[in-house]
């Protein structure tokens, strides 16, 4: 095979580059905000401008510590144009006049948001290009130049996942969610034998793979090309194939319920009044034959745990229609406050065992580094709805039915961590009830990209998930991703429709294992390369030695 050459029409200019970057990052973060037809067939050649200039840099003839510089700095504009899009929806925040705060510290908390949250991830992922151009450097690249394309898939596919650890990791722009615009999602389904994280994989692997042809001979290109195109035809196989095998299980009459109360009114609203307005869209529901009735995260924003009141009031409703309804609100029983489900039995009764959030948000359920930024950045500290740190939960806690279905409860910030769904699929759940409030959002994009986390994460376990939301958007979702029914942002209503429940996938058995294995490709190559250099110094040094 002949070395690949990287002269070929290579952008050497420096503003070639950061504009053909620029332009790569802000189609990245289109794709994936604005779901549509077009952009799911563009996103498998997004990336390739940030490849071609990768390729390019790994052939720049500058120091080294000069050449990884400039890497993590064109990673970094790569990034920060990616997800400037991604994060601009945090405009339809302000002017966060729920909080009470100035219009003034609005606009701070707004654009800290904003600009924050996506310099965050790019000062992450500029690593990205680094570590691409070290193992593109290397011996393993040198002699197996077609391993350089399924590199550039594995690392942003492990920064995907980077993403998700600690409270500073918001995995909110994953690169499955540009496949979604279709709601059969083919492209999607590869996901429940390894996560979206080998979609993000494939995706990147294509354009790569593409840029590397556009700078190859011919031969070499013709053979890049017909990988990629067998990649994407294997997934597209893969996915068809999936949706010839329907679900074995059982069928629930469920109903997500939407107040379309928003953060501005329910703390306003008195406790009859919020009340009466779910009770008369419980019975709605219970009267179109739900079984199983889902409120949204926080509905009841007060500890109803200690409300008999309006406890009997939805025990009365569950006894006269014979319905399992479950209800976000807090809870006090433990240490502290925590944001939960609660689920009331067909008998009237209240099952022992709730979901609590694990996932809380920072700076609205509680105040991370609170000393440090409240002096820091003062307008921070205002906009928690609450003066106390709400506690999180630590288990999936799965609430058993009265017929014996297991639901596996997440709230609003949850749905973004794939890793709570798996843990709840494990548990034995059959089907996910999420309850989210998304009126911050308004109508923003941020609602639909939140409900697409949602199929993603129907796609990844297996498992079918009712979705109900405050002020929208609510869902009804089957185990492989598609909207069965949904209900508009900013409307009240209620949703029913069918479901059939659903078993834990493959993904859900060997969890995150595949970024494991990317982990270890990676540094196999800088191992070999490290091994190479060694042996051909040995091999040196002998000969020198005969000499």
């Amino acid at each position: 095979m002949k070395k690949i050459s990287v002269d070929i029409l290579r952008p050497r200019r420096a503003p070639v580059r950061l504009l053909m970057l620029a332009l790569s990052g802000a189609l990245a973060g289109l794709c994936i905000t604005f779901p549509t037809h077009v952009g799911a067939f563009l996103q498998w050649l997004v990336y390739v401008p940030a490849a071609w200039v990768l390729y390019a840099m790994s052939g720049d003839d500058t120091g080294t510590a000069r050449r990884f510089l400039r890497s993590w700095c064109y990673g970094f504009l790569f990034f920060m144009s990616e997800y400037l899009v991604v994060y601009h929806w945090f405009f339809a925040f302000y002017p966060l006049d729920f909080t009470g705060m100035s219009r003034a510290s609005a606009a701070v908390v707004v654009m800290v948001a904003w600009v924050g949250l996506s310099l965050l991830a790019s000062l992450a992922g500029g690593f990205v290009f680094v570590l691409f151009v070290l193992a593109a450097r290397g011996k393993a690249a040198k002699r197996l130049p077609w391993l350089m394309p399924f590199t550039g898939g594995a690392l942003f596919a492990l920064f995907e996942w980077v993403e998700t650890i600690g409270w500073m990791g918001v995995p909110w722009g994953r690169a499955a969610l540009g496949q979604l615009a279709f709601d059969s999602s083919l492209t999607v389904q590869s996901a429940s034998l390894l996560g979206s994280y080998f979609v993000t994989f494939l995706i990147v692997s294509v354009s790569f793979l593409m840029a590397q042809a556009a700078l190859s001979e011919r031969r070499v290109a013709v053979a890049r090309t017909c990988t990629a195109l067998v990649l994407v035809l294997s997934n597209l196989l893969y996915g068809a194939g999936a949706f010839c095998f329907g679900s074995e299980g059982t069928e629930i009459r469920t109903a997500a319920i939407q107040g379309n109360v928003s953060s501005r009114e329910k703390w306003t609203l008195t406790v009859n009044d919020t009340v009466e307005l779910y009770k008369g869209l419980i019975c709605e529901a219970a009267e179109a034959g739900a079984e199983l009735i889902v409120c949204p995260e926080s509905a009841f924003p007060w500890d109803m745990t200690h409300d008999s009141g309006s406890l009997d009031t939805f025990g009365n409703i569950a006894r006269e229609y014979g319905v399992s309804i479950i209800i976000g609100c807090l809870d006090g029983r433990g240490e502290g406050q925590q944001n939960v489900l609660i689920l009331i039995c067909p008998n009237g009764s209240v099952s022992d065992t709730f979901y609590s959030k694990r996932h809380l948000v920072p700076f609205g359920e509680y105040m991370p580094w609170r000393d440090f930024l409240s002096v820091l950045i003062p307008p921070l500290a205002e906009i928690a709805m609450l003066e106390y740190d709400i506690v999180a939960g630590s288990s999936p806690a799965v609430m058993t039915l009265a017929d014996s279905t297991c639901v596996g409860g997440l709230i609003c910030f949850d749905s973004i961590y794939e890793t709570l769904a798996l843990e709840s699929a494990r548990e034995g759940a059959q089907i996910l009830a999420l309850g989210t409030n998304d009126s911050w959002f308004l109508d923003s994009a941020a609602v639909y990209m939140h409900n697409e986390q949602a199929r993603l994460r129907a796609i990844e376990t297996g498992l079918p998930v009712v979705r109900a939301a405050n002020t929208g958007i609510s869902s009804l979702i089957d185990s492989k991703g598609r909207v069965k029914g949904s209900l508009p942002p900013l409307e009240d209503g209620v949703l029913c429709g069918t479901l059939t429940t659903g078993s834990a996938s493959f993904y859900c058995c060997i969890g995150n294992l595949f970024v494991y294995l990317l982990i270890a490709f990676y540094f196999s190559q800088l191992a070999y390369g490290v091994a190479v250099s060694l042996l051909e110094k040995r091999r040196g040094l002998r000969k020198s030695c005969d000499t």
